[in-house]
């Protein structure tokens, strides 16, 4: 398990005492989505020496409908090179879409 360092703390709850911790093993959803969606060009580079493409594009697949925003998760789609999972090509979206057209 890794503390997430000093610089990447920012975006994580300021009132929690405990430093968010990164297991590269079983990552966090709320550590990787908070890093996925918010995170800066140094965090992301953190997080890329961390975990392998690979860790991260199954982290997406299976989370990333849910925990990510729309924008966030096309980013990842294709920065991953998954085109399969963009949000267009994701029926299970579509309802969502169709309550919060956003």
């Amino acid at each position: 398990m890794l503390d997430v360092p000093a610089p990447e703390a920012p975006i994580f709850d300021a009132a929690s005492p405990d430093a968010p911790v990164l297991d590269t093993a079983c990552p966090d959803p709320h550590v990787m989505a908070r890093l996925l969606e918010d995170g800066d060009r140094e965090d992301l580079a953190w997080l890329c020496r961390q975990l392998p493409a690979a860790a991260l594009a199954a982290w997406v697949e299976r989370h990333g409908a849910r925990r990510l925003s729309r924008r966030s998760l096309s980013f990842w789609a294709v920065t991953l090179g998954r085109p399969d999972l963009l949000p267009q090509r994701q029926p299970a979206l579509e309802r969502r879409r169709e309550l919060w057209p956003v």
